[in-house]
């Protein structure tokens, strides 16, 4: 319900006299953060998305699962992308395409995206990242 809020208020709200996010699809004009973007600098978005992907894919997971700084939590989602590429980029896509089509209906379509995404990062993690010494099993 905050999420809808403010998407409904930021236009609204001004920096240096541009809002402070403009979605007007209508008239081609984007304004995020008070800059205004054209639809020609969807590039920026896009570089955007991948530094968000690279620093943050695995690392939520490691900084609940084990004790690591943020640096190392990043450092290793940065490993694992280098690493993995392509499945990475992949993954990237379907988390924004999910998150895309969760917003549609009223941003309500989240509420059984999220989740999903979460426990598919989760598995993500558990699957790219070496299990830590302390909790792994002991073979039989």
């Amino acid at each position: 319900m905050g999420l809808l809020a403010f998407l409904c208020l930021a236009p609204f709200v001004t920096i240096h006299g541009q809002p402070l996010m403009l979605l007007d699809i209508l008239n081609r004009r984007f304004v995020l953060l008070g800059v205004f973007f054209r639809p020609q600098d969807f590039y920026l978005v896009v570089l955007i998305a991948l530094a968000v992907l690279v620093t943050t894919v695995v690392a939520f997971p490691l900084l609940l699962d084990r004790d690591v700084g943020a640096y190392e939590a990043v450092y290793t989602s940065a490993h694992v992308v280098f690493v993995n590429p392509v499945p990475m980029l992949v993954w990237g896509v379907i988390v924004s395409v999910l998150l895309i089509l969760g917003s549609i209906p009223l941003l309500a379509g989240l509420a059984v995206v999220l989740p999903i995404l979460g426990h598919a990062t989760w598995h993500v993690y558990r699957k790219v990242v070496e299990p830590s010494p302390a909790t792994a099993r002991p073979i039989d």
